[in-house]
């Protein structure tokens, strides 16, 4: 397992509204999201959270070793796909 340098690593904050009656969909499509990123070389974690006053505002921060580790992921046709899952109503 290689170290991970603080120094190089990147953090990158996605701020997702949610329209009512949606979010069942959301949270089972960010299920499989999470499940394809923690898989992924170079990424440290992913954290999602829930709205907390009904505004339908999820907040999802993602982790990564380094920014070649983001540009990566970000580059893949895995990637891609799993962003049109999420972006479904």
């Amino acid at each position: 397992m290689n170290a991970i340098n603080p120094s190089e690593e990147v953090t990158v904050v996605v701020r997702r509204h949610i329209l009512p009656g949606h979010e069942g969909q959301f949270e089972h499509a960010m299920r499989d999201f999470v499940n394809f990123v923690l898989s992924c070389p170079g990424h440290v974690g992913i954290s999602v959270l829930r709205p907390s006053d009904g505004n339908g505002e999820y907040v999802v921060v993602d982790r990564f070793a380094s920014a070649a580790a983001r540009k990566a992921l970000v580059s893949s046709p895995e990637y891609e796909l799993s962003l049109i899952h999420i972006s479904e109503p």
